[in-house]
């Protein structure tokens, strides 16, 4: 059966390449997947292609990546100005009471001035500016269920330094421990799309799925076994009642393979756009919409792929289009995820350098039993203390660092080139040549421990929904 295929293509990292004479420079700043042409942008070529059968797709992808590796790898820019904060108790402490609503050991950072004046600190320490700050409910953001605040010092026109110097110095004068650090960028975990390496033939057993066979991954995870057992066990929930959080790009929410498997809140949208503070999840970067179809794209509906896990997938924007991220945004997602009931995350997103900060919002997460799945990254090297949330996994035991296996390799089960390994990393996942939905319907082969971690994303649903932990 033909079907007709389209991409646009746009890379980072450019290579040229030569065809009819013309040189074509591919230079832009995303991968995007839409209809109706093969397009390099910023060329002086431009052409069509259609009617594509499997050999054809094969030699395009083959141009593709022999001509350049996409990276998707974006430096994010500045991230919003703000203080993120938690603040609480010490052991055995007497503190003069607070109206807190940061939780029952937490301290909010509002009543700070409050607790200064009651016990004389208030002259000493006061701080006009920032007080005046932390009197504006919209400077505020209280994510209880992570016990984290942010204060937005741009509402304020301050510098998160001048909120942290107040609170350490309020935290010595009331005996709190205070854990005060400015935003950070993070960065979309780096995806190459990789020329087609062995694909199996054969059909995926208990799904009738076009592509499924093109899922290599499945089989070698034994998949198909797993869902027999699944379903003989008895035990299985409604996929209604489990809940996978996509932390990323967004999703595209109008895919063939995944518009009726998305989780839908009370008033109608499915998950949340972080970056731009709306419903609208949609995915103009493809990393965020590659993953989620791994993860549940519909099974058995005569379509595209087969997803691992029967679930609901709620879509967390937490990245803009062109792969720029920050730790706020992903403590946002975390309150809406615990909030609206997700069970288990993905995470293919990376910070180089680690902060206290990040620990407690991600420890307080894993302790309300959700589980989160880190990708390990793509840079081949040892990442004892270097990659971020990946190297939490020893601290929170809901937690799993996951890097990527090449299945083309003669040993199935060799790391890839470039995965990451090290004392943080918990396990392997197939991660070359991972066949996954994109945005407007179509489906693409991409590389990196970022499609490895989305198929353990997938097996947690499914452990999830026979109530197993």
């Amino acid at each position: 059966m033909s079907r007709h295929w389209a991409f646009k293509v746009s890379v980072i990292h450019a290579a040229c390449v030569s065809l009819n004479q013309d040189k074509i420079i591919l230079k832009a700043n995303q991968l995007t997947m839409g209809r109706p042409s093969l397009e390099f942008s910023d060329c002086r070529a431009r052409f069509r292609v259609s009617n594509f059968d499997s050999l054809s797709m094969q030699l395009l992808y083959r141009l593709v990546s022999t001509s350049c590796i996409s990276s998707l790898l974006v430096v994010g820019s500045g991230p919003t100005e703000a203080a993120l904060l938690s603040i609480t108790r010490r052991q055995n402490a007497i503190i003069t009471r607070a109206e807190s609503s940061a939780g029952a050991d937490n301290v909010d950072v509002r009543d700070i001035p409050a607790m200064l004046s009651r016990t004389g600190h208030s002259r000493r320490l006061g701080s006009s500016r920032v007080e005046d700050c932390l009197s504006l409910n919209s400077a505020v953001d209280t994510m209880s269920h992570i016990r984290i605040q942010a204060v937005l010092t741009e509402i304020c026109g301050l510098p998160p330094s001048e909120v942290c110097e107040y609170t350490a110095a309020a935290g010595d004068a009331l005996d709190l421990n205070i854990i005060c650090e400015p935003n950070f960028s993070v960065t979309l975990e780096s995806t190459e799309i990789e020329r087609l390496g062995k694909v199996t033939m054969e059909v995926l057993d208990g799904a009738d799925d076009p592509y499924a066979q093109l899922q290599n991954g499945l089989v070698e995870m034994e998949i198909p076994q797993a869902w027999k057992l699944v379903e003989a066990s008895g035990k299985a929930s409604r996929s209604e009642d489990i809940i996978i959080a996509v932390f990323d790009s967004g999703v595209d929410d109008k895919h063939e393979d995944l518009r009726d498997i998305l989780w839908t809140g009370p008033d109608g949208s499915h998950g949340y756009n972080f970056v731009e503070g709306s419903t609208d999840v949609s995915d103009g970067h493809s990393h965020g919409t590659h993953c989620a179809g791994t993860i549940a794209a519909q099974r058995n509906n005569g379509l595209g792929i087969s997803g691992i896990a029967q679930a609901r997938l709620m879509a967390l924007k937490i990245c803009d289009d062109t792969g720029s991220c920050n730790i706020l945004l992903a403590f946002r997602a975390f309150e809406f995820a615990l909030e609206h009931g997700a069970q288990v995350s993905s995470h293919s997103y990376m910070a180089d350098t680690g902060a206290a900060i990040l620990e407690e919002a991600y420890k307080n997460a894993g302790a309300t039993g959700h589980v989160m799945i880190f990708a390990a990254g793509n840079d081949g090297q040892n990442i004892d203390t270097s990659k971020y949330p990946c190297t939490l996994s020893r601290l929170i035991p809901t937690s799993v660092c996951v890097t990527h296996t090449n299945l083309d390799a003669p040993d199935k089960y060799t790391l890839a080139k470039k995965a990451n390994y090290g004392p943080y990393v918990d396990m392997t996942a197939p991660g070359i040549g991972v066949f996954s939905t994109v945005p407007l319907s179509n489906y693409v082969y991409m590389s990196g421990s970022s499609m490895a971690a989305p198929h353990v994303a997938g097996v947690a649903g499914m452990l999830a929904s026979m109530n197993l932990n």
